[in-house]
């Protein structure tokens, strides 16, 4: 009898270590499984965090009318020439300027880069309008 206990408890011992064995392997790549995910996880929000203001930005802007098209809606409803500081009042009617520090200046600098948009000087102060740009000597027509 002495045989067939001994016998049981070597072969309960090298199942028990065989699952033991197992085990601890399943658990060495259930870690390196936590480990990967861990780090896709903490890039993931990295990722995150740096895409964020520019979805939000463009969320903005898509809300928001851009000031050069507002600029040159409120030039064309005149129908006449304004100095920047009356089209500064007319934009802001239709959209907020607070974020700007200067608006008058990111008006006057907007216009300015408008293709569309020709200035003037008359009584020394610079007017705008919606048309083709102006000749200023009858050789600048000629091409």
């Amino acid at each position: 009898m002495r045989f067939s206990a001994q016998f049981q408890y070597r072969s309960t011992l090298e199942a028990m270590t065989q699952e033991r064995y197992t085990l601890a392997s399943r658990l060495q790549e259930i870690n390196q499984e936590r480990a990967a995910i861990e780090q896709r996880l903490q890039w993931l929000a990295a990722t995150i965090e740096s895409i964020k203001p520019l979805c939000e930005s463009e969320e903005q802007e898509e809300d928001v009318p851009k000031l050069s098209a507002v600029c040159y809606h409120v030039l064309g409803n005149l129908n006449r020439p304004a100095t920047a500081p009356e089209i500064r009042d007319l934009v802001q009617s239709i959209m907020d300027l607070s974020d700007y520090s200067n608006a008058l200046a990111v008006i006057h600098t907007t216009l300015h880069r408008m293709p569309e948009v020709q200035s003037f000087k008359s009584s020394g102060k610079t007017y705008f309008r919606l048309g083709p740009p102006m000749l200023t000597s009858p050789e600048e027509g000629l091409g």
